[in-house]
């Protein structure tokens, strides 16, 4: 492999990052709005059901991934969700 070919690469998963960057940014956006909605129902933040669900969906999703990395990732990303949620709920 060449040199000029590894950076070719290399650059496009810098491109890939920065984008799925922008897209768990745009998610807490949403993240924050369900959240102003649950606090104005009086509704809890955590919702065990509801992760299920996305865990589920992304798993059967999946392409390439092993399982456990899935999981991980998406339990990492709602935990962070429940974070900015529960801040929300403090102000």
């Amino acid at each position: 492999m060449s040199q000029k070919s590894l950076a070719q690469w290399r650059d496009k998963i810098n491109k890939i990052d920065s984008e799925i960057l922008d897209l768990l940014h745009e998610r807490a956006l949403c993240s924050q709005k369900i959240g102003e909605i649950k606090s104005q129902n009086q509704q809890e933040v955590y919702c065990p059901a509801r992760e299920g669900q996305v865990i589920s969906r992304m798993l059967e999703q999946n392409k390439t991934l092993r399982p456990e990395t899935v999981q991980k990732l998406y339990a990492l990303i709602m935990e962070e969700s429940r974070h900015l949620q529960k801040r929300l709920k403090k102000t």
